[in-house]
């Protein structure tokens, strides 16, 4: 499916809010960057971040190494700066507006906190929009803008509103933020198919070919992951992206290298993996994927994960279901398309566009739902350039 936003449909967009999005260490190399002004009083970029800036980025930085209370502390260290240096200027620094709605995916902010409830969020939110417009693109790169619109689209379906949020995605789109609707990736490559769901004879043969080795052995990886299931050697899933209930991973190799703890909690499937990924060349479709991976992928009774998109449009996602149970509400969402898992079989389909997935199961004897995840280097990717 591959369809032009609506202009019209885009005209419906409402005022956006502040949301939840994780800022990786090339997003504060980012934010110490392009910054902007109020729409009312446009100004050109600064030479240099502001001190306030400045510390609010540093206290960030060191929040992501931290552990335990330090990272709250450093936080709310990191949010004193943003509200100082927001109320001593005219200047709205996108730098400090930007730190100001990605704190809330570290629980930077807290509601009963002053300054930082509901309103709060929205009214940061409104203040940096005015640096993201199309007439402003030579202040600020696209790459920005798509940060921004991930940022406050999401919000206003945090807080319950997921027409907003549609709306919000078209309005981006009609500034020519994305070109497809439901694609909403932070790093674009150019001349990429797009379809969200693919049928497994849309890869190369030989991809399918070692796929169907692994799937051919689906019962020896279902067993070991339900052994290892039992006995804790899953974690959480470190994104941040289920809102009920718990979604765990086992991963048994990231980008190229195998998991020592992964491997040893399932070892038949680590022996069946090298074995497709050497000789039967599926290491070769997978090579260059950002933060590409092997993993079980554990979804408990009574949890959602909310709609969300990859951050790059690099890959292709595979599940092979290993354990399903039957009679509960479960599914997957990838643009307007809904599916469920069959036992042994294949799901194919690009997580660049927004997907959503639920285990809404609440029987006391719901089981889990357990599918192995691997990342293929999108077929078209060679020679193309990201933007």
């Amino acid at each position: 499916m591959r369809r032009r936003l609506s202009a019209a449909a885009a005209a419906a967009a409402r005022p956006l809010a502040a949301t939840v999005f994780v800022l990786s260490v090339a997003l504060l190399a980012l934010l110490a960057g392009p910054r902007g002004a109020l729409a009312r009083k446009p100004r050109r970029r600064q030479a240099a971040a502001t001190p306030h800036s400045q510390l609010a980025l540093e206290s960030a930085a060191r929040a992501r190494s931290a552990s335990g209370d330090s990272v709250r502390r450093l936080l709310d260290e990191s949010m004193q700066h943003v509200l100082a240096g927001l109320s001593e200027s005219d200047n709205d620094d996108f730098v400090l507006l930007n730190l100001a709605v990605t704190n809330l995916h570290w629980k930077g902010w807290r509601p009963e906190d002053p300054k930082r409830g509901l309103k709060a969020r929205a009214q940061f939110c409104d203040r940096a929009r005015a640096v993201f417009q199309p007439a402003d693109k030579g202040r600020v790169t696209l790459q920005d803008m798509r940060y921004f619109f991930t940022i406050c689209c999401d919000d206003a379906r945090r807080q319950g509103d997921a027409a907003a949020r549609a709306g919000c995605f078209l309005e981006a789109g009609r500034a020519g933020v994305w070109q497809h609707e439901w694609q909403y990736p932070q790093i674009v490559h150019d001349g990429l198919s797009a379809r969200p769901w693919w049928t497994e004879e849309q890869l190369q043969p030989k991809t399918l070919s070692a796929l169907r080795s692994l799937q051919d052995q689906w019962q020896t990886i279902r067993r070991e992951a339900l052994a290892s299931s039992s006995v804790g050697a899953f974690s959480v899933e470190p994104d941040a992206l289920f809102e009920t209930g718990q979604w765990d991973e086992l991963v048994l190799e990231l980008e190229g290298k195998a998991s020592t703890a992964g491997c040893a909690a399932m070892p038949e499937t680590c022996a069946l993996l090298h074995n497709v990924l050497s000789r039967e060349g599926l290491a070769e479709a997978m090579a260059g994927v950002t933060k590409g991976a092997v993993k079980v992928s554990r979804l408990s009774p009574g949890t959602t994960i909310k709609p969300h998109c990859a951050a790059e449009n690099d890959r292709v996602r595979v599940h092979l279901a290993l354990s399903v149970p039957d009679g509960d509400d479960i599914g997957i969402r990838v643009a307007d398309e809904t599916r469920g898992w069959e036992e042994g079989q294949l799901l194919v389909f690009d997580d660049s566009f927004e997907h959503e997935v639920w285990h809404r199961g609440t029987e006391a004897g719901s089981a889990d739902r357990l599918v192995l995840i691997i990342d293929l280097r999108h077929p078209d990717l060679e020679h193309k350039k990201a933007h």
